[in-house]
């Protein structure tokens, strides 16, 4: 019998210390202020461009996980036209990646911005949305 009894706080002591290691880990998960990806600068060119043709856009990064991330892109205007969601691995640092963007020909003359939003899921019970936007841009037919 006294084997048991002293059995019962050792157990009860393990059960409340991984409770609290559990709850610690969950409070970091959510609450930490993660920074997965700062967006230094987004310059494009030509700032006018036809529809149907390409724009270019550079972006200046610093990443600071080696996390893949998820991206999508839309064109808006009072038109929102929203390009296919990709994942990509950017190299974790300080760099700057040159992207080409093909502009559909639907898409009517106007003023226009690039809206990306890039998705980092960091843990189990947090993702982290990073959006950024262009300098505006003119699209000619």
């Amino acid at each position: 019998m006294n084997m048991c009894k002293s059995r019962i706080p050792l157990v009860s002591q393990i059960t409340a210390g991984i409770a609290i290691g559990f709850t610690l880990l969950a409070l970091w998960w959510g609450l930490w202020p993660h920074r997965p990806l700062v967006i230094n600068s987004v310059k494009i060119s030509p700032i006018e461009v036809v529809s149907g043709g390409t724009l270019h856009f550079e972006v200046d990064y610093c990443k600071n996980t080696d996390r893949p991330e998820k991206a999508s892109m839309q064109l808006v205007n009072t038109l929102l036209y929203t390009y296919e969601t990709f994942t990509s691995n950017l190299p974790k640092g300080c760099h700057t990646v040159i992207n080409d963007l093909y502009i559909p020909y639907i898409i009517p003359e106007g003023e226009y911005i690039i809206r990306t939003t890039t998705e980092y899921e960091l843990n189990p019970i947090r993702t982290i949305k990073i959006i950024s936007e262009t300098e505006k841009f003119q699209i000619i037919k």
